[in-house]
């Protein structure tokens, strides 16, 4: 499926169909750096620059936004979220299934970026099997401060962020018993 001319992974034998969704899929399985790493480079770059792919669905986002995470190209993040950002002066009180035109009002599966402002945002995720220890790898993308509450079987993990003079500063507070780790850009 490789298209060595766009760089790019095809859906179809032929070559003549290119998606956010296989590139997607290919990045985050982890088969690109283990079969062909020297194709990842290009690969990312048709991802995040080529026009002609198509586009994800708005579930399907969440997959791409995953990836952009990956990527550690939080800004691609924000630039998606403007669709959700304009829901309300659409007249949308809930997540769409399809951009305009649609009247498809209530869709679960649109509400993924409530997932993606504490997983990728802040970056709290399970470190371990049942949650048992937790990560935060915050990635504040264009944002100065995030803060959160996430529920967790032993309470909450709390988490307030925010940059001064180029630092992460802030407190992040985990219920008695769970333990984790923060990595922020090199640091542990």
């Amino acid at each position: 499926f490789w298209d060595e001319k766009r760089g790019l992974l095809a859906d179809d034998l032929a070559h003549t169909s290119f998606s956010e969704h296989t590139q997607c899929m290919a990045l985050l399985s982890g088969q690109v750096d283990r079969i062909a790493p020297e194709r990842r480079e290009r690969l990312v770059h048709g991802l995040l620059n080529d026009p002609d792919l198509h586009r994800t669905t708005i579930s399907f986002t969440h997959y791409l936004f995953e990836t952009y995470r990956l990527l550690g190209r939080m800004d691609k993040i924000f630039e998606r979220m403007l669709l959700w950002f304009d829901m309300e002066g659409l007249g949308f009180k809930t997540t769409l299934e399809m951009p305009e035109p649609s009247r498809s009002d209530c869709h679960g599966w649109g509400a993924h970026p409530i997932y993606h402002y504490f997983a990728s945002i802040l970056g709290i995720r399970p470190a371990s099997t049942g949650f048992h220890t937790v990560s935060i790898e915050p990635q504040l993308g264009p944002l100065t401060h995030a803060r959160g509450k996430l529920v967790h079987p032993k309470g909450f993990i709390t988490a307030d962020l925010r940059f001064e003079n180029g630092d992460l500063r802030g407190s992040i507070e985990l219920p008695e018993g769970l333990t984790g780790t923060l990595k922020y850009g090199r640091c542990t």
